[in-house]
């Protein structure tokens, strides 16, 4: 049943993984002549994040190790437990922040620094889904 989950999860990051991709302009002025495409970055991007973390939980479940308290700390316990590399594990978790800032709106966020953020972050996930699917598709 958890693998099913797992791979359900994996679906579900990578669908969104791929629409962000689709719309996420390299240029940064880009992102401003629709004013749906912010939102719609946004919004995939917090699909990516939660997806992998839910993916992360079960894959822990599996392991038999403990939840992890935080979002961040699922990608830190997924890497102390091999299923993908400490350096990933340090580099990615770091999204987890970019996701809450956006979805809670915290004022202050420093749009050029978000969209070269967003950019590193879709790579990273890229490299996590060859990671997993390795081992659960």
């Amino acid at each position: 049943m958890s693998d099913e989950l797992i791979q359900q999860k994996i679906a579900l990051c990578e669908e969104s993984l791929a629409a962000l991709e689709k719309i996420f302009p390299q240029d940064f002025e880009a992102l401003f002549p629709d004013p749906l495409t912010l939102p719609a970055i946004e919004r995939y991007f917090q699909l990516v994040v939660d997806s992998a973390v839910d993916c992360n939980n079960l894959i822990l479940e599996t392991k038999e190790r403990e939840k992890p308290e935080t979002y961040f700390g699922t990608f830190t316990a997924l890497g102390e437990s091999g299923v993908i590399s400490s350096d990933l594990a340090a580099q990615i978790a770091p999204s987890v922040g970019l996701r809450n800032a956006l979805i809670h709106r915290y004022e202050g966020i420093d749009r050029k620094r978000m969209h070269s953020s967003i950019g590193k972050f879709i790579q990273l996930y890229r490299q996590y889904l060859r990671a997993i699917s390795k081992l659960y598709l």
